[in-house]
């Protein structure tokens, strides 16, 4: 069976194709809204097929558990890890430049993992499975030349306002989306992974596919015009911060190509100037959707 998907995220256009297998899990409500006919920036070509032979000449990220990412020759290869059994279930080769990619499946263990698939010929292969991390590692480097970051934080679009919530695990991010969620006017784009790009000189805000808690998602891009670092608080409260303790807060939130020099530097500069360029607050915040009032009035 052959088929191929087009999502748009973040403007950057991606092409799934597979011959002679199916997806057991598509159409996938989290991926809807992304679903575009415009031309494709990269293309993921998916095997389900016994993994291949290949040289691992260097070794430059370690997932641990779960994945791991080298670098040969011809490009990038990266092994992923069934997180029960520990055995190598995937394996996909990138270009240099993430233009391409082909990606073998072990059908084996697509049929262990996925029940829905037992029985069916030909082999299946899971859509959500192939996009994360897969998906999400190929536009974290498609990102770097194109002027744009991913970041663990929350996008909302407030009545035409782009707003954007940055924190740790636990910050609130999944707890501020749920207040928003039923908030005429607003719209969550995503309470997990969000992507900041700089367009026409200034930020914009997009969604992704991949939400938190919330599971909340939507393609749409808005600039930014707010950035509050959160936290939990007795008392909603705001204050302004500074340019290195904005980035201090920053940094650690990003999903960055540690194993890209020029990548890394190009995603540090665009930081920057995101701090320098967008009003930047500290955000305290009670578990009361008195929150959004109290944002819109700041």
């Amino acid at each position: 069976m052959n088929g191929e998907i087009r999502l748009k995220i973040a403007g950057i256009g991606i092409s799934v194709r597979w011959n002679g297998s199916q997806v057991v899990d598509w159409p996938r409500p989290g991926y809807r809204d992304f679903i575009c006919n415009d031309r494709a920036d990269a293309e993921i070509n998916v095997h389900c097929d016994t993994l291949p032979e290949y040289p691992r000449d260097k070794l430059i990220f370690d997932g641990e558990e779960n994945w791991r990412f080298y670098q040969n020759k011809s490009g990038y290869v990266m092994e992923l890890f069934d997180t029960l059994t520990h055995e190598k279930c995937a394996v996909g080769f990138m270009k240099p430049d993430f233009s391409s990619s082909d990606i073998y499946i072990s059908p084996q263990w697509a049929l262990v993992r996925h029940s829905s698939g037992k029985g069916l010929n030909p082999p299946c292969w899971s859509f959500p499975f192939l996009m994360q991390p897969f998906g999400q590692l190929l536009l974290i480097n498609l990102l770097a030349g194109n002027r744009g970051i991913m970041v663990h934080g929350l996008g909302i679009n407030d009545r035409g306002k782009g707003m954007v919530f940055v924190g740790r695990s636990g910050a609130g991010k999944s707890t501020m989306a749920e207040f928003y969620k039923d908030e005429k006017g607003a719209i969550v784009l995503n309470d997990e992974r969000i992507i900041i790009k700089k367009k026409d000189g200034r930020f914009r805000v997009y969604g992704t596919p991949w939400p938190g808690m919330a599971m909340t998602v939507s393609s749409q891009g808005i600039p930014v015009d707010k950035l509050f670092f959160i936290h939990h608080a007795p008392e909603n409260t705001v204050s302004s911060q500074d340019t290195v303790s904005s980035l201090n807060c920053l940094f650690p939130q990003m999903f960055l190509s540690f194993w890209d020099r020029n990548a890394l530097d190009c995603a540090l500069k665009l930081s920057e100037e995101l701090i320098s360029g967008v009003e930047c607050r500290r955000l305290g915040f009670i578990k009361d959707r008195s929150v959004i009032d109290f944002v819109r009035a700041v």
